[in-house]
């Protein structure tokens, strides 16, 4: 038994197909790939992609892909994508948040934002699962802060309690992000966030199966 990448390079030369996962406006896409070959001095993998939509664009823009093997998460960097076939690294372990969501998230874009009233301010969500957010402002709040605001969804308003989750410091913009969850709010909140989330997921599987994919 050697390490884990070891026993996943075994794995894939054996001819078995493997899952990788990438992420396009925060909304996961999974696919499957099959090993074609592979270089040990420029350390590179190719692979057969095997998949419904065109991720082209995608690797192309995102240039991380990753795969689940006996418990670990692998990291591959894509350095081509065509014809179907994605050239890679070789892969190396790290640990990647997004890999261990157990909600659905997505990308909140300008043509479609969802707004928060707070302390006097109105900021722009970043991005929104089930049960959480991520948005930028300028003031300095810590980790555990339980805080009060109003969320503009949809064209409906909804005050909301949430509580800080994580904190990062912005040194271009001076400014802190925050990633909250969503502790309490308004009666129907709950409705419209699943019916924005929704809407975007159509919206996201439309670019991808258009014809110029993720390019967008």
């Amino acid at each position: 038994m050697g390490t884990v990448i070891e026993d996943f390079l075994q794995f894939i030369k054996s001819g078995k197909s493997v899952y990788f996962y990438c992420f396009y406006q925060e909304l996961p896409i999974k696919f499957k790939a099959e090993f074609l070959e592979s270089n040990d001095n420029s350390m590179n993998i190719a692979f057969m992609v095997r998949s419904d939509i065109d991720i082209g664009g995608v690797l192309r823009e995102e240039k991380e892909v990753y795969s689940k093997f006996n418990g670990e998460v692998l990291v591959f960097r894509v350095y081509d994508y065509d014809d179907s076939v994605m050239l890679t690294s070789y892969p190396y372990l790290h640990k990647v948040p997004q890999m261990d969501r157990k909600y659905v998230r997505v990308r909140c874009p300008l043509r479609n934002p969802i707004y928060l009233v707070l302390d006097g301010q109105t900021v722009m969500l970043k991005d929104i699962s089930d049960v959480g957010f991520s948005f930028e402002i300028d003031k300095d709040y810590r980790v555990g802060d339980m805080l009060e605001g109003v969320m503009v969804i949809n064209g409906q308003e909804f005050p909301l309690k949430f509580k800080i989750k994580n904190k990062w410091y912005n040194d271009m913009s001076k400014s802190y992000s925050y990633g909250v969850l969503i502790k309490s709010g308004k009666k129907g909140i709950q409705k419209e966030i699943k019916i924005y989330i929704m809407s975007r997921e159509i919206e996201i599987l439309k670019i991808l199966n258009s014809p110029e994919g993720g390019k967008q």
